[in-house]
């Protein structure tokens, strides 16, 4: 189990690394696409009255987390080009470097629509993934402090809630879809219900190794967040706050995009090519009886 586990680090994990610090400017393209979707959900979100609270949270977020979704889109054509092998096509002449940004926005654009719509889902799916999260800990935590406890428990689990147990449940649901970047551009997906069957077939039988791929940058961007809030809370002298967290975690969050993007693209070939060697295998098999 530990060799499993250090040889999912050294194929997934650390060459992703490599191929997100190849591209910063993809990382700020993708800081500055989530800048919206944070600005939603840490402040319009968080002050909205009643009545707009439910519109902001469902519509505002897709149409924003459609915006990043774009931008993650292009991620991935563009780390695709650092993954060994001959994972592009060339062009008709061979024009074209693997890895660009002139390629892969110009593959963006032959499937912007299905890439628009997928997106767009999937804000409304993570927006339910969150909130049915966040009820559930509610009622987990509830359960579990109605015995009884302490001022510093109580303070202790819920910094835990707010800042990863929120985020880490509502992962274990959308990491069954992670790799819907990878099936709508690279894959050809056109469709959004056959992109996202795709992308669940894909992550179903590697689900541990997907969900942990998935947790590292989250934990990290979490541990980071809260680091934030206790710097600022430091500052003495009268500043920006809230436009130093604002772009702080745009930042982060487009950091912990560019490293998803990076290393699913390698979990998405890999997936494939184990995909093909046993359907290989199995018409071997058939073939011999």
């Amino acid at each position: 189990m530990a060799d499993r586990e250090r040889s999912w680090l050294k194929e997934l994990a650390r060459p992703a690394w490599g191929d997100w610090t190849s591209f910063p400017g993809m990382w700020l393209l993708l800081a500055a696409s989530v800048l919206p979707l944070v600005f939603l959900s840490q402040f319009l979100v968080t002050y909205a009255s009643t009545t707009l609270f439910l519109l902001l949270l469902l519509v505002g977020y897709a149409v924003c987390f459609c915006l990043h979704f774009v931008f993650w889109c292009m991620a991935a054509l563009l780390y695709a080009g650092r993954v060994p092998g001959d994972v592009w096509e060339e062009s008709e002449g061979g024009g074209g470097k693997k890895g660009s940004f002139r390629r892969a926005y110009r593959r963006l654009l032959e499937s912007s629509r299905p890439v628009f719509f997928t997106g767009l889902t999937w804000g409304v799916i993570a927006v339910m993934a969150n909130m049915v999260a966040q009820m559930v800990l509610g009622i987990v935590l509830s359960l579990f402090l109605a015995g009884g406890a302490n001022v510093g428990s109580l303070v202790v689990i819920s910094t835990l809630q707010f800042f990863y147990l929120g985020y880490f449940a509502a992962d274990l649901a959308l990491v069954l879809v992670v790799t819907a970047p990878q099936v709508v551009t690279i894959g050809g997906g056109r469709k959004v219900d056959e992109t996202l069957r795709a992308a669940y077939r894909l992550v179903r039988p590697r689900y541990g190794e997907a969900l942990k791929l998935m947790l590292l940058p989250e934990f990290a961007v979490r541990t980071l967040m809260l680091g934030l809030y206790f710097l600022l809370a430091l500052l003495r002298r009268p500043v920006p706050a809230s436009l130093i967290f604002l772009l702080c975690m745009s930042l982060l969050e487009g950091g912990k995009t560019a490293f998803l993007a990076a290393a699913f693209n390698r979990f998405f070939f890999r997936s494939v090519e184990e995909e093909k060697k046993r359907r290989a295998a199995e018409r071997k098999k058939k073939g011999k009886k």
